[in-house]
């Protein structure tokens, strides 16, 4: 970005121009964490770094490691992106690389991945800073439901509330410019007389951005 300013030095007034690099967005789009009410969109689901992939092992979905900066995950795989889309009341989670779908399984301490918006697929979000995901159909059975991280195992399934924390979202934010704030500006090479016949000398300016 450019910058121009305008200053007026011995009566004559003059521009004077500086450059900015700014931080272009990569190419697959930031996460930032999220707060608030959900809606629809991309997020990556996490308990701390770890994510909630879309691979399958020994009955529960695997967690895949996120680097996060400042409550920023950049450009993550597609594998560990999900679109968060409503369903009536509920919610569903597919999976932005294979199209699969979180589900439950109806047994407690377990999780899958199908085909289809199934039933098994749908789930409750509550929450504000970090939110509960409940399966509507194990909840419906009275089988343990909220899809927590289980650290032993790094994995995700359906559990009680007592196996790991409430899940932190981050949501793919690809709209929103980046911006720097000018904390200072300063302008020096400043000739205030002149003779008939000099040239005149543009000052020189100098800003100073902060993040």
């Amino acid at each position: 970005a450019t910058i121009t300013v305008t200053c007026t030095v011995g009566g004559e007034t003059v521009n004077a121009t500086c450059s900015v690099v700014v931080k272009a967005p990569s190419a697959g789009g930031d996460f930032e964490k999220f707060t608030g009410t959900i809606t629809e969109g991309e997020y990556v689901i996490c308990d701390g770094s770890n994510a909630l992939g879309n691979t399958i092992t020994n009955n529960r979905i695997a967690a895949s490691t996120v680097s996060i900066s400042n409550g920023v995950i950049e450009s993550p795989s597609d594998s560990v992106i999900w679109t968060l889309a409503s369903s009536g009341n509920n919610w569903t989670l597919q999976n932005n690389d294979n199209g699969k779908f979180a589900a439950g399984t109806g047994s407690k301490n377990q999780g899958t991945l199908v085909d289809s918006a199934t039933d098994a697929a749908k789930w409750t979000i509550s929450g504000s800073s970090t939110y509960e995901i409940v399966n509507v159909s194990n909840s419906g059975k009275s089988v343990n439901a909220n899809l927590r991280f289980n650290s032993s195992i790094s994995a995700f399934a359906t559990y009680s509330t007592g196996t790991g924390s409430a899940l932190t979202l981050y949501k793919k934010n690809g709209t929103t410019p980046v911006t720097k704030a000018l904390s200072s500006i300063a302008v020096s090479n400043v000739k205030t007389e002149y003779n008939v016949g000099d040239t005149f000398v543009k000052p020189t300016v100098t800003a100073t951005y902060t993040d």
